[in-house]
């Protein structure tokens, strides 16, 4: 939540993530952040950033964190995300 007792934007939370995982050390925290993102949100890389004020509900929210503290543990994004693409198949 927010200051003002409002969810999270898009914007918010991957700022969040993207801040927290630098932190740890994790290479690439943006791009992570934008990953971990999609895959609670279903939403593409991009259209996180078109919505970038869509709010979180409080189950996104605590998946994301989840994702983020996975991932600060060095556990591979591959494993977090359940697939990976390969020369775009």
């Amino acid at each position: 939540m927010t200051m003002a007792g409002l969810p999270k934007t898009n914007v918010e939370a991957l700022r969040e993530c993207r801040e927290f995982l630098e932190s740890r050390g994790v290479p690439s925290a943006r791009l992570n952040a934008e990953w971990l993102l999609g895959k609670v949100t279903g939403l593409t890389r991009v259209q996180l950033y078109t919505f970038y004020d869509r709010p979180l509900n409080a189950a996104e929210m605590a998946e994301y964190r989840e994702l983020m503290e996975r991932r600060a543990a060095r556990e591979p994004l591959q494993y977090i995300l359940g697939r990976w693409q390969f020369r775009k198949l």
